[in-house]
């Protein structure tokens, strides 16, 4: 069974990260999410808590119709497929340090991706197999947090699911919050 790591913060997710996302499991039987930043203070460059952040992804997996596995590991899906996995991965204060953390929580996985400059050079110093995505234009993290922070139109670049949640969290106004001194 070929298995994958998909690693980002996802601050929040967005339909970059679903397309990635979707793109990612059309070539894995087995997607694991590596949900990175798990352990960093709340800012205005990371404003939604790690269990905030498995929720959205979550809500945007049903959406796409992907299935979690089940704790047994047991296929959800007819096809064999065995649907994805969220594992937290925490920064960490070295990169080898992180890697082997990164190995251990994650297990074995035949390919990777990221969109981070630094964790594909990580994982290429390491030996370990990752593809470098690049940004969907127009869509980025950065760029929705800065709209909510300015009371701009963001809406449009999330899933319908994900913004009802963020409602639900009053996510605008802790975005605005954070980010009063220093908008991103």
């Amino acid at each position: 069974m070929k298995i994958g790591l998909f690693i980002g913060r996802f601050q929040p997710l967005h339909y970059g990260h679903l397309l990635m996302i979707k793109q990612c499991a059309s070539k894995v039987e087995q997607l694991i999410i590596g949900l990175g930043s798990v352990n960093v203070a709340q800012s205005c460059q990371d404003p939604f808590t790690a269990q905030e952040r498995m929720e959205m992804i979550k809500k945007g997996m049903k959406e796409l119709g992907i299935r979690n596995s089940d704790a047994a590991g047991r296929s959800p899906d007819p096809s064999g497929r065995r649907g994805y996995e969220i594992v937290e991965l925490p920064d960490m204060a070295s990169d080898e340090a992180w890697v082997k953390m990164v190995a251990k929580t994650a297990g074995k996985f035949d390919i990777s991706w990221s969109g981070d400059k630094r964790v594909v050079s990580i994982f290429e110093k390491s030996g370990l197999p990752v593809v470098r995505i690049k940004e969907f234009p127009g869509l980025s993290g950065t760029k929705i947090r800065r709209r909510m922070a300015q009371g701009q139109n963001w809406l449009k670049l999330v899933p319908l699911s994900v913004r009802k949640y963020l409602a639900e969290i009053g996510a605008v106004k802790r975005v605005r919050n954070l980010c009063q001194s220093k908008p991103r």
